[in-house]
């Protein structure tokens, strides 16, 4: 595989995802090869992966958020894209980066896949979060993941971790329905993801840490996330990195589960040139006790902002949230206009 700049392993390395069933019924493993589909020939500014522009923005903080869709297999391959890409058919470069054909194997035989992924990263450190949705397409049915982790830095490079879990699947597959796990991996343009169902001696399984986040709930002086504990233990809030648009004023007060955690204005200027708003990064002075900052087994809690300003701004993809907990675990919000 080809070495890829810093800032782009960053953006990619988030793709590439080697799975372990923790729980539930048995998921056989398999492994997806497949390119990522939201490129363009040219890097738009020098130094910048060849992300369309709109899907890749570096945010107040410094941070960069990004989409990335990816997709591989008969039934999607584009070789309009490949072409574009890389010079060659799909299925040809998938053999040529990986050794494997474009698609899904092993469980899913034969079949295909897309996924839709979104994340913010730092780009110095590569430490961040991600989220997204895989569904892979065979004769059989079709089967729908959920997956979503935090990017940590490593001796050995960058590396990505976190929680999948399979929402829906066709009778076919039946026996995953529900079906959870951990993942790692690395990434590039050209990407062989390898799932692998772990070993759970005498039913005790690894413990897992996954939170996932809901859309923004955005009202007069508050913004409101709905975040969801799917493991089987608590998870205790230990960084909150937020941007938001400059007219709402400071933040002003941090709630969790209706209890206030932080109440001191805070809100620095954008670090970016040409990157309008404001933001913060909260991980010390902290109110009230570590377990106020928990969110239980299979519990969800609602994170709550206040700003200054009444009628804050609207728009969804001026907010930028990155929540990293103490176990190990983050989640992120980005959204794109």
């Amino acid at each position: 595989m080809r070495r890829l700049s810093p800032i782009l392993a960053v953006i990619v390395l988030f793709v590439v995802i080697t799975v372990a069933a923790a729980s539930g019924p048995t998921l056989t493993s398999f492994t997806t090869t497949g390119y990522t589909t939201n490129l363009v020939p040219a890097p738009p500014l020098p130094g910048f992966p060849p992300l369309i522009p709109s899907e890749f923005q570096l945010v107040p903080s410094g941070h960069v958020k990004f989409h990335i869709s990816a997709q591989g297999g008969p039934a999607v391959d584009d070789d309009a894209v490949c072409q574009a890409l890389y010079g060659l058919p799909c299925q040809t470069l998938c053999l040529a980066f990986t050794g494997r054909p474009c698609g899904t194997d092993g469980y899913f035989a034969g079949g295909s896949f897309r996924f839709e992924e979104w994340g913010v990263a730092d780009p110095t450190t590569f430490a961040g979060a991600n989220h997204g949705l895989m569904q892979v397409l065979t004769a059989g049915g079709t089967a729908t993941m959920r997956f979503g982790g935090r990017a940590i830095p490593t001796l050995s490079g960058p590396i990505v971790e976190g929680s999948f879990q399979v929402l829906t699947a066709s009778p076919a597959y039946h026996a995953i329905r529900k079906a959870e796990g951990t993942y790692t991996g690395g990434a590039g343009y050209i990407f062989t993801v390898d799932y692998t169902p772990l070993a759970c001696p005498g039913g005790m399984c690894p413990d897992r840490c996954a939170v996932f986040g809901e859309t923004l709930n955005l009202q007069n002086k508050k913004l409101k996330w709905r975040l969801q504990n799917e493991a089987e233990k608590p998870v205790t809030l230990s960084r909150l990195i937020v941007n938001w648009p400059e007219a709402n004023g400071l933040l002003t007060k941090v709630k969790w589960g209706g209890k206030t955690l932080y109440n001191q204005p805070v809100g620095q200027p954008s670090v970016v040139p040409g990157v309008p708003g404001l933001f913060a990064v909260i991980d010390s002075g902290w109110l009230g006790s570590p377990s106020d900052r928990r969110i239980g087994a299979d519990k969800a809690v609602q994170l709550e902002l206040e700003f200054a300003q009444h009628g804050i701004g609207q728009n969804q993809a001026d907010y930028t949230l990155l929540v990293e907990f103490a176990e190990g675990c983050a989640t992120a919000f980005a959204a794109f206009p």
